[in-house]
């Protein structure tokens, strides 16, 4: 709060005339109140802090029949005190020291070049520029479901929270979690404000205050801020700090393009060799030491993605009969292999399913014609084709699945899905009968192999 600010700084004056307004326009906030008399105090106007006081009792009394809190009180009686050390540290030293973040992931793999460039674009950071200037630092990982984009910003975190001491903070904004609605940001806000051990009677009802209340009390801070799993823009803007000297990272499906002055990295599947490694760490060297080549074809089913990898390889953990050879040739099954890729509720079909969900309906209809075809890569002219429309249609539709990491986009006008995401695909499109009818292009029976390209 600029407030608390203004009285730590020894600016009485403007605490004053902020304050004065905030206690007449929330009389029920004890806290407010409390900083009130601090400033008078401050001020050498102890009689006109100690008036404050009776304020409160008398209203209180008048409309509750209770006396202040114990906050109140215990200020009233170091003002009659003169102890003002004490009473400064009551009230403006109330912001704790927090560590959100949850642990990093044990067996990390990979993504050397990703954390050098993200580390490379932050101020103060190892290899980065010198000291921060400006507006907050906001780095936005987005990637398609299962590609590791919470893992790199939770590893990123910890290796950053000695440049960030005031606070290391972590929220979920669920933006695709099954069942689960996106968190509103003034939800979101309130969390973070909690964090802050700001208590609940100084927190504003509406999102502009709250956001307001949120820079104002980062103001002067270091703090580091995950915002994991956002669905949009409009869900994370409010909650983006406000001073250079803090840090967000955040994590989403989408490319959040519209966040000004933010720095992006699309994350894309691991490398052959990380995809090998991150297997390894999970199963045991032991196990792989023997089968590099079922290692390596295991991975390359598994479309490199990172929770496919994972799920494929806490499954065999747990069948130590299994050798890595025999999981291969269950992957290989094509139409077994998304079920194969499930490990709890950590499953490669439910991560795409949320973002499948997450689709307009046009959109859900091309990516479910898109996977019916047995074209290894297309233009816009076949998915106008397939869909019926019209090529600018076609286009835009296309353009959104790419911005969703649905489908992908090697070079300009080509797209393409990977793999696993086009087993997906597939499996909807085969089974879907939309409301009017059949889909104009439904294939049946065994799905085709992608081995060529469709003509532009």
């Amino acid at each position: 709060m600029r407030a608390q600010i203004h009285i730590d700084r020894g600016r009485t004056t403007e605490a004053i005339a902020e304050l004065t307004d905030l206690v007449a326009l929330h009389p029920g906030r004890e806290h407010l109140s409390a900083l009130l008399m601090l400033a008078l105090y401050r001020a050498s106007r102890q009689a006109e802090a100690l008036a404050v006081f009776q304020d409160v009792r008398r209203r209180l009394a008048d409309e509750l029949g209770i006396d202040p809190g114990p906050e109140l009180r215990e200020l009233h009686e170091r003002i009659l005190r003169g102890d003002v050390g004490m009473a400064g540290s009551a009230l403006t030293k109330r912001f704790v020291r927090r560590n959100d973040l949850p642990a990093d992931v044990i067996d990390f793999t990979g993504r050397q070049q990703e954390v050098l460039r993200v580390l490379g674009d932050l101020p103060g950071a190892e290899g980065g520029p010198g000291a921060p200037t400006g507006a907050a630092t906001v780095q936005v990982i987005d990637g398609m479901a299962g590609v590791g984009k919470t893992a790199l910003a939770v590893h990123l975190a910890h290796r950053l929270a000695g440049n960030y001491p005031d606070a290391q903070l972590y929220l979920d904004l669920h933006g695709h979690t099954y069942g689960r609605r996106p968190v509103d940001p003034s939800a979101a806000l309130e969390d973070l404000l909690r964090a802050l051990s700001v208590p609940a009677a100084a927190i504003p009802d509406g999102l502009d205050g709250r956001a307001a209340l949120w820079r104002a009390e980062l103001a002067g801070r270091r703090v580091l801020v995950v915002l994991d799993n956002a669905f949009d823009t409009a869900q994370v803007r409010p909650l983006l700090p406000g001073t250079a000297r803090c840090l967000a990272l955040v994590t989403s499906r989408h490319r959040l393009a519209e966040l000004e002055g933010a720095g992006h990295l699309s994350l894309d599947v691991l490398s052959p060799s990380q995809a090998c490694a991150l297997f390894a760490r999970i199963v045991g060297e032991d196990r792989v030491v023997a089968e590099r080549d079922a290692v390596q074809e295991v991975v390359r089913l598994c479309g490199y993605l990172p929770l496919a990898i994972r799920s494929a390889a806490v499954k065999l953990r747990n069948r130590p009969v299994w050798t890595i050879g025999y999981l291969a040739g269950r992957l290989r099954e094509g139409k077994r292999r998304l079920a194969e890729l499930t490990a709890g509720d950590r499953g490669v079909t439910a991560a795409f399913g949320v973002s499948y969900r997450n689709l307009t309906r046009e959109q859900q209809r091309m990516f479910r014609l898109l996977g019916t075809s047995p074209c290894r890569d297309f233009d816009t002219g076949t998915a106008a084709g397939l869909a019926g429309v019209g090529l600018e249609t076609a286009g835009a539709l296309l353009e959104d699945l790419v911005d969703a990491h649905m489908l992908q986009e090697p070079v300009p006008g080509r797209y393409r899905f990977l793999d696993l995401m086009r087993q997906y695909a597939a499996s909807l499109g085969r089974g879907v009968e939309p409301e009017g009818g059949q889909e104009s292009v439904i294939f049946v029976g065994p799905f085709p192999a992608p081995s060529t390209s469709c003509p532009p």
